[in-house]
């Protein structure tokens, strides 16, 4: 078998703590008995809880047997026909008033229970695992994990001002969309300026969100329920994706982007983002900051907020404008009185609560 594709980037995937434990799928090293597997099943039972209550009610006495499952006896009948009482010992005075015969058939009685539960222990002893077997059951694990129903998959891109930040310091923040959301969340490490300036951080960007569609059967996700979630520094990141993606006429195109108050028209991280000759600057600016870019038609649907201190506050807002004129699905929220990052600065505030609330309800929908 062949290694699986090596990924280009840091992944993160964190399962969602509020999933039923029976919804995840375990192999269990034992060996695989087809034939001892369905005489299992066959003798495995359920009792209704009320119909024993309703026996119990008729002076009925319930034994389990190895063919039915379930025997009902008569406690009257059967001190009839068996001379026992329900202790299943026959009476002393009973014992001393039988034949011959009736002392062999109580012996033979008590030799074939004895045998019955030499069989059973026999039975509960470890079989010694095989290779083979262990191996076959693994594959078929295998398979039904990927019979399972394709779902929805996010690249989460993180904030910093193209120069700062990482996937451990928004781990918390990673955390908390998954919670939200139950999607698995890719996380790539993208390279950092001004070591690595633009298109660097950009095309890291981009390969995590093309691997994942490559590989999007291994990872039972839905190559059609890709989206991009970015904040601020990664707001701008994930837009550049879309575009990106878009002019290469990659299909199926992105299902859905996320940018929190993104850095637009970011003139502070000029000098340290973007290279100095004139042109990669002419080329490669509309990627590096999706607010220069002039036609904005066919990008996928948007969601968009900011605070309205924000520094980037008029371009995040001139921008929406420009996609609503083009007929782009866009959802925009502007938050009066606060600034950049404000639910990090207040989370329990309620406007940091209402916006974490909004992006939640736009992304459930991919």
């Amino acid at each position: 078998m062949s290694a699986p594709p090596r990924r280009p980037f840091r992944r993160v995937h964190i399962a969602n703590p509020r999933q039923p434990a029976m919804q995840h799928l375990k192999s269990v090293r034992s060996p695989v008995d087809s034939q001892a597997g369905a005489a299992s099943a066959a003798q495995t039972f359920h009792v209704d809880s009320d119909f024993l209550q309703a026996v119990g009610n008729q002076n009925l006495t319930v034994e389990p047997t190895d063919i039915l499952g379930l025997r009902l006896l008569n406690d009257k009948a059967t001190e009839a026909m068996l001379g026992k009482a329900k202790g299943n010992k026959p009476r002393e005075e009973d014992r001393q008033n039988m034949t011959d015969e009736g002392k062999e058939k109580e012996k033979e009685m008590q030799a074939q229970k004895n045998k019955e539960k030499e069989g059973e222990g026999e039975k509960k002893k470890k079989k010694p695992i095989d290779d083979e077997m262990y191996r076959e059951g693994q594959r078929a694990v295998r398979e039904i994990c990927h019979e399972r129903a394709l779902k929805p998959a996010l690249v989460y891109l993180h904030g910093g001002g193209f120069i700062s930040g990482s996937v451990k310091l928004f781990r918390k923040d990673i955390i908390r969309y998954v919670n939200m959301t139950s999607m698995t969340i890719y996380a790539p490490e993208y390279r950092l300026a001004p070591e690595h300036k633009f298109p660097k951080p950009l095309e890291d960007a981009f390969a995590a969100a093309q691997w994942i569609r490559e590989n999007a059967a291994a990872e039972n996700i839905d190559p059609e329920r890709i989206g991009l979630l970015g904040v601020s520094a990664g707001g701008a990141l994930a837009l550049g994706v879309a575009m990106m993606w878009q002019d290469k006429g990659i299909e199926p195109p992105i299902g859905r982007v996320c940018a929190v108050y993104p850095m637009l028209n970011h003139q502070s991280a000029a000098d340290a983002y973007l290279p100095r000759t004139a042109g990669h600057r002419e080329k490669g600016l509309p990627y590096a900051d999706p607010f220069m870019r002039e036609d904005l038609s066919g990008l996928p649907p948007t969601y968009i907020d900011i605070g309205g201190l924000d520094l980037f506050a008029k371009d995040v807002a001139a921008f929406v404008a420009r996609l609503a004129e083009v007929n782009v699905k866009v959802e925009f929220h502007c938050y009066p009185g606060v600034p950049h990052a404000f639910e990090y600065a207040a989370p329990d505030a309620i406007v940091s609560r209402e916006a974490i609330q909004h992006r939640r309800e736009w992304l459930r929908q991919l």
